[in-house]
């Protein structure tokens, strides 16, 4: 019964977002899961190769400033990672050329990664690129570098990009504040349809929100609070 309550709520906010949408064919190059959960929350064909990893800042920032350099090089796969806190992984760690490092964390191996990441890459569509990174893990993860890799960010040659952060500055127009941060993407996203219409966002590139896109938030997608 609670799994048919959940698929209903799941179909009736897909059904809402997909009267607004415009355009199903966006990329998203995000620094972690965030970006994924709208193709697969949305049911939708992945076509970014973005998909159940994770790319720290100052590699995220070097991906994305040479995006069609890096994209194109051959994925090749490291034993260690550069960053010291990473440690002893049990997950296939990427990398292109020796600026880029991947972490694969949901793959179970090498040949997964790659055959993946290949089939992915391959329907990128470079007409609708949308670039995605987190400010707080930066700031958390690399706090003398931050404000530095997330100026590179802001400043680099992309139409659209977007920049999650847990406080709000009115001057910068691509930033979405979410309440209640966390490290976990996946959650960052469900966390951050409460503070932004994702059907406008993605057909327009620009924020808002309104009283609608809220109250179907807490009636479809904020998680069920059990009583007792």
């Amino acid at each position: 019964m609670r799994a048919c309550y959940i698929f209903l709520r799941k179909r009736l906010w897909q059904n809402y977002i997909f009267r607004k949408l415009q355009r199903e064919d966006f990329t998203i190059i995000s620094d972690d899961c965030w970006g994924a959960e709208i193709y697969r929350k949305l049911g939708l064909q992945y076509q970014t190769p973005c998909v159940g990893l994770m790319i720290k800042a100052p590699c995220y920032i070097n991906f994305v400033e040479r995006f069609e350099e890096k994209i194109a090089e051959p994925l090749h796969f490291i034993k260690q990672s550069k960053y010291p806190e990473v440690g002893h992984v049990s997950y296939p760690i990427g990398a292109l050329g020796d600026d880029v490092e991947i972490h694969f964390y949901h793959y179970t191996s090498e040949a997964e990664a790659i055959r993946k990441w290949k089939r992915r890459v391959a329907r990128v569509n470079r007409d609708h690129l949308i670039f995605k990174i987190d400010a707080q893990k930066t700031r958390n993860e690399f706090p003398e570098e931050a404000e530095m890799l997330l100026s590179r960010f802001k400043s680099f040659s992309a139409t659209r990009r977007l920049i999650i952060d847990q406080c709000h500055c009115d001057n910068e127009e691509n930033l979405l504040a979410v309440k209640y941060w966390g490290m976990d993407g996946r959650l960052m996203f469900k966390k951050s349809l409460r503070f932004f219409d994702l059907a406008h966002w993605l057909n327009t590139g620009t924020l808002k929100n309104s009283l609608k896109n809220i109250f179907v938030y807490y009636l479809l997608i904020a998680p069920r609070v059990k009583k007792g």
